[in-house]
Formats: C-alpha cells, structure tokens, sequence
C-alpha cells in the first residue's frame, strides 16, 4: 500500500495524500474488476510513476478501461498529458498506461 509520505515530499501533504488515495482507487479498480497490476515506480523524486500493463484488455474491456482510467484521474486532478499509452510490440509485446503523479514537474 502507498501512504503519503512515500510520496515526493516537496509536493505539499494535502496533495500527496490525495495522491495516495488515488492510488488506492487505481490499485481496487485495476486488481479486483480488471486483473491487471498496477507497478509503482517511488524511486525518482521528480519522476515517480505508475505502470499499468493492459496487454490482456482488449476490445470493448480495453476501452471500458480507458474510459475509467481518465474518470478516475480527472476525479483527482491528473492531467491527461501525464497519462502515456505505451505500446512495445517488437521486444515484450506489451501494451499499457504510465501515469506521471505530479503535475508541476
């Protein structure tokens, strides 16, 4: 589980606590009505993010995912732009989301 103060600490503590129930709400929807992982990156200061691998999501359950991943991030104030699609079909053939948590950096 993610608490607030593993988070960024320059970023001020009510925001990083919103942050961490943001993770929460992600790693619930992710795990429980998904299945997929949600993997933490905590170790870059100014880089911290979240990856999501959806490689098996696909169709109409890919597109229901999307649609609750933005929800979920507008609910939070996490602009679009720090959400990423990656897809590496040459090397790994996986596909997903990196969402960036801080918006000043």
């Amino acid at each position: 589980m993610t608490h607030f103060y593993d988070l960024y600490k320059r970023v001020p503590r009510a925001r990083r606590k919103e942050l961490a129930k943001f993770i929460h709400k992600l790693k619930c929807m992710c795990g429980r009505k998904y299945h997929v992982h949600v993997l933490e990156m905590l170790e870059n200061c100014e880089e911290d993010y979240l990856s999501i691998d959806t490689t098996k999501l696909v169709g109409e359950v890919g597109n229901e995912f999307e649609k609750e991943l933005l929800d979920l991030a507008d609910e939070y104030a996490i602009p679009r732009k720090k959400i990423d699609y990656f897809s590496e079909p040459y090397y790994t053939n996986e596909e997903g989301y990196c969402i960036y948590l801080y918006t000043d950096f």
